[in-house]
């Protein structure tokens, strides 16, 4: 299993690191949004693998206020009191389920997998815009345990299969990488654990993504 951490950098003032041929490291550049860049579409192919781990967290993090579950709510027609009140979601199924030290309300599921979509951006930027990103879906998608309001979300992406082919538009051939990823997210309000003591996650999906080489 490999997991690429670049605090192994000495010395450069950009605290970047080249860690394969045309992938340059900015896990610990402040001033960059991405955990890596890639020069091209070749270089990308060439250095990821299978079993590969990354924490875009290190550059993103969710807070979620009761403000926005409720603008969610309202969006989506689900008003559901116990993501809205504490005192609603305490009496609920929701707090057995993700006990926390002060009665909380609780996220909506769907709302707390879409901020897979910021994490997944964060992981890589392609220079000149090399390589292009789309999602094609989730085989899997699950919330272990549910997500109180007032958390900030962090999340972990690990490469279980890469693929590698052609998308067809209009009978071109365009090369791709469909990269599948299992997704956790965790938040920092729940301590429980499994039976290897691991937190448990408050999302679990297999997450698809399509990296195209663009035709610039």
């Amino acid at each position: 299993m490999e997991k690429y951490n670049s605090n192994l950098n000495n010395g450069n003032p950009k605290n970047s690191l080249n860690v394969a041929p045309g992938v340059e490291s900015l896990e610990n550049n402040p001033e960059e949004k991405t955990l890596f860049n890639i020069k091209s579409y070749d270089d990308f192919k060439n250095w990821l693998k299978i079993g590969m781990e990354f924490e875009p967290s290190k550059k993103l993090k969710f807070h979620i206020t009761p403000e926005f579950v409720e603008s969610f709510g309202k969006t989506f027609d689900d008003l559901y009191p116990p993501h809205l009140t504490p005192e609603t979601a305490e009496k609920s199924i929701f707090s057995r389920l993700s006990p926390t030290e002060k009665p909380v309300a609780y996220v909506h599921g769907v709302a707390t997998l879409s901020f897979s979509s910021g994490f997944v951006r964060r992981l890589f930027s392609f220079k000149d815009d090399c390589v292009e990103l789309i999602s094609p879906g989730y085989d899997k998608v699950s919330f272990p345990v549910a997500n109180p309001v007032g958390s900030t979300i962090t999340a972990k992406f690990k490469v279980v299969n890469i693929k590698y082919d052609d998308l067809i538009v209009e009978e071109e051939k365009i090369p791709r990488i469909r990269v599948t990823y299992e997704l956790r997210e965790y938040s920092d309000l729940i301590k429980k654990t499994d039976k290897e003591g691991q937190i448990v996650p408050i999302c679990y999906a297999v997450y698809k993504t399509d990296y195209i080489k663009s035709a610039q």
